[in-house]
């Protein structure tokens, strides 16, 4: 038998989604091969990621999200980012300020400005955070270690003064699986200063399984330590990425991420059963 699903495409600083959500089709249904086949770039719909969102029943929207690889991930930056510009789109948010989802590491504020640039705000896991050796990551020359950050998933940040460095995805490949963070492994971050307020991030993440245009995590953690290592002048940070620039703010003793998203397109998807 087969079911027709409708979806949307959603992008976010080119950190792309595919969003389902309950009225459609129920979580319990979504296999992990099932994602990763939609997520297929050349056989599917193509996504880093795809996120299910529970409208119809919980008074707050809850997202569950799936790497590309059909693992699931505790959460995603710019995936918040996307389900916010999925709820104002179908109806069920309508306020600029004040709205929530929740995500499995808690509640996230969102809110959007005049200009449609959605802010969210991120939560930190102080107590899952680590030192880590700098020897035993064996980085090679122009490379440096910055830190390690649990921002709802984790990422370890490395630094370079280098215009750029051809061999990123290798490294990151490498020290996603690295032993020191254990069988889960961890999310890569490379970092080049601009400016004091101003920084570029290149990301691998671990479920994509290769640098993507963006990740919003990332980005967090990465401007994080840039405040504890060399702080700013001011408490929002600009951050460039190969998928466009987000900000990075403390605002309130609050942790906001903020930047455009926009539906890539609206579709149907056939799914066997």
């Amino acid at each position: 038998m087969k079911k027709i699903i409708p979806f949307a495409k959603i992008e976010a600083t080119g950190n792309d989604f595919i969003i389902l959500d309950d009225r459609e089709i129920a979580a319990a249904l979504l296999s992990s091969e099932m994602i990763k086949n939609w997520c297929d770039r050349h056989f599917g719909i193509g996504a880093d990621g795809l996120i299910h969102v529970s409208v119809s029943g919980p008074a707050t929207p809850r997202m569950l999200f799936f790497n590309a690889n059909g693992s699931r991930g505790a959460m995603c930056g710019n995936g918040l980012r996307a389900v916010a510009l999925h709820l104002l789109t179908i109806g069920v948010c309508h306020k600029k300020h004040d709205n929530f989802i929740e995500a499995d590491d808690g509640l996230h504020r969102f809110t959007v400005d005049e200009q449609g640039r959605i802010s969210v705000e991120l939560l930190l896991n102080e107590q899952n955070e680590k030192k880590i050796d700098a020897a035993a990551l064996d980085l090679p020359a122009g490379i440096e270690l910055l830190g390690f950050k649990q921002v709802g998933v984790p990422h370890l940040v490395l630094k370079t003064e280098l215009d750029e460095f051809a061999d990123f995805e290798k490294l990151g490949r490498r020290l996603r699986s690295h032993p020191l963070f254990g069988a889960p492994g961890t999310n890569v971050n490379l970092i080049r200063m601009v400016n004091e307020n101003t920084i570029k991030v290149r990301t691998y993440e671990r479920g994509v399984e290769s640098e993507t245009l963006s990740c919003g995590t990332g980005v967090t953690a990465s401007a994080l330590l840039c405040w504890e290592r060399f702080p700013p002048s001011q408490k929002t940070l600009t951050v460039q990425t190969r998928g466009g620039i987000l900000k990075v703010e403390q605002k309130n003793s609050r942790l906001w991420l903020g930047g455009p998203a926009h539906i890539v397109f609206i579709g149907q998807k056939i799914l066997e059963s």
